[in-house]
């Protein structure tokens, strides 16, 4: 009962975490579109949510190397003398940190899917088309923010 009650509380607390861009319709349901995530057992569920919100904060690490290039790229083209190699530099510094930034996500799923059943992917994949189809969760019928 211990642990049962235990893995409420952290289940409830990473649900205060994990829909913070979701709608304010979606995360009350009032759409009629449930989250898949729920259709997964609860250890699978804290597992691909955690294994995604890793993945993010990995991501948001790299968006902000990403922006910073991204604020060079521009003072070397509008400086007096343009300077061709640095800019071909930068552009390729970014296209690697993008290339990074897929591959994070490709492994997690790819972890994911190594450890779910065929049902359990249907559920992630269903989930992860609705998190893409919103732009960082819920179900696209709803308005952005």
């Amino acid at each position: 009962m211990k642990t049962f009650l235990t893995l409420i509380a952290i289940l409830l607390s990473f649900g205060l975490f994990t829909d913070a861009n979701a709608c304010e319709k979606c995360k009350g349901g009032k759409c009629g579109d449930a989250d898949p995530l729920l259709e997964l057992s609860v250890e699978k569920e804290v597992l691909y949510r955690r294994t995604m919100r890793d993945a993010k904060n990995q991501a948001d690490a790299i968006m902000k190397e990403i922006e910073e290039l991204k604020e060079d790229k521009i003072d070397v083209l509008t400086s007096s003398s343009f300077d061709e190699q640095k800019f071909r530099r930068i552009s390729s510094e970014i296209k690697e940190l993008k290339d990074k930034k897929y591959s994070i996500f490709k492994e997690a799923i790819i972890g994911l899917a190594r450890q779910f059943d065929r049902d359990d992917r249907e559920i992630m994949a269903e989930a992860i088309k609705r998190h893409c189809k919103k732009g960082g969760g819920g179900c696209g019928k709803c308005p952005k923010k």
